[in-house]
């Protein structure tokens, strides 16, 4: 909610903050979301034709509704609108607001003189940033509480992420030595293998085989089969590293992500119930 912990207390300010209010424009919000999604298949079945005017009319319709919030919400709370609590997702509102406003402009311009502008790195990049519009609903409509969480949990899990990426890098670049250092001396004394060099050829294609045996993108079977003609042992350490990854270290970067998600789900009530209560 754009609301600060002390509202103004005015009859603007109690209808600018009303969940009802939120509501009509989390419905707006969802349906202009619907139409960038077919002004998108038009484009995408339509390619290099103009756009019809009637989804210039809608662009334009939605822009004023978002542009009347944006000032009834910056009227009602001044100074506090840019640094207040929500002082992020109010300038996020804002960028967003300016940039449909300076498509608005180029259209109207381009209307009244005729001329037909061919900036298209500018139409596109505007284009995309219009998009994040839709991102204000996981805010805004307050009956996706879920998918909100959603969001949360993912982009709070995203330095866990990164962490486990290295721990995977770590643990397979150490297999992927000591793979390539068999096959190396194998094909060393018994000259090179297709099979072999299609799998370990480089640490790359190394590193690349294990990760795919591990994610569903290649049977690692094939791997082992390969492997069979060295020695069982290479065989051997292949299961060692399946298994290791499949039971042992994927379930804890699983059990670290969901308890990251929970506790980003226990904060996000907190703030709900903290926001219900300033309300009143």
């Amino acid at each position: 909610a754009m609301v600060d912990v002390k509202q103004p207390n005015t009859k603007l300010a109690f209808y600018v903050t009303h969940p009802r209010f939120e509501l009509c424009i989390g419905l707006v919000i969802l349906l202009n979301a619907v139409f960038i999604v077919l002004q998108a298949d038009w484009s995408a079945q339509h390619p290099g034709a103009a756009v019809p005017l009637t989804y210039s009319v809608f662009e334009t319709l939605f822009f004023i509704v978002f542009g009347s919030e944006l000032v009834l919400r910056m009227w009602v709370f001044r100074c506090r609108f840019f640094n207040g609590r929500d002082w992020r997702w109010n300038w996020f509102d804002f960028g967003v607001v300016v940039t449909a406003a300076c498509e608005e402009i180029v259209k109207l311009v381009t209307f009244a003189s005729g001329v037909k502008v061919n900036n298209v790195t500018l139409f596109r990049v505007m284009r995309i940033i219009k998009l994040t519009r839709v991102v204000r609903i996981v805010r805004v409509f307050r009956i996706f509480r879920e998918l909100r969480i959603m969001v949360a949990s993912i982009i709070s899990t995203f330095i866990t992420l990164f962490w486990s990426i290295v721990c995977l890098v770590m643990i397979m670049s150490a297999f992927s030595v000591y793979f390539i250092t068999i096959v190396s001396d194998y094909q060393a004394t018994d000259g090179p293998t297709p099979e072999l060099e299609e799998y370990f050829g480089s640490i790359v294609s190394v590193m690349l085989c294990l990760f795919q045996a591990t994610t569903g993108g290649m049977d690692w079977r094939d791997v082992a089969n390969a492997l069979m003609d060295i020695s069982p042992l290479p065989v051997a350490m292949l299961c060692l590293f399946v298994a290791m990854m499949n039971y042992a270290i994927m379930n804890i970067l699983t059990g670290i992500c969901v308890n990251t998600a929970n506790k980003t789900a226990e904060d996000d009530f907190e703030i709900s119930i903290h926001e219900e209560r300033s309300r009143h």
